[in-house]
């Protein structure tokens, strides 16, 4: 998959459905953030988009936060021991210095967890 690079006039320049494609893979999950941010255009510097971009992120009521949290995922749990998660998962996997087996051992002790307080439950 090849990116696009474009500049902030172009950016800026896009209609919203463009906007959206183009930014959207900065957020795994909804696009609803990318699509919400285009409405706070023009931006001036990458400074200002990226503090667009996590102002309308922080400012979403909870429900929405959730679900953007939720469709993340758990770089440490059963996809990431699946050999599932998608590169750019991987690489943050990675960049996070859980590596293959310190993402197994973490994952097994979460799922221990879980287990002992669904059995509280």
């Amino acid at each position: 998959m090849t990116t696009k690079l474009f500049s902030l006039q172009d950016l800026n320049a896009l209609n919203q459905e463009e906007f959206t494609q183009a930014l959207s893979p900065l957020f795994e999950g909804p696009p609803w953030i990318v699509a919400d941010t285009w409405h706070i255009r023009p931006f001036r510097t990458r400074t200002d988009l990226h503090n667009a971009l996590c102002s309308v992120m922080y400012q979403a009521p909870p429900d929405k936060q959730v679900t953007l949290l939720r469709s993340h995922p758990d770089l440490v749990g059963r996809a990431a021991l699946e050999g599932k998660l998608s590169s750019a998962s991987t690489s943050e996997q990675a960049a996070a210095g859980l590596g293959q087996e310190v993402a197994k051992i973490c994952a097994l002790r979460l799922q221990d967890l879980v287990r002992k307080e669904e059995n509280k439950m």
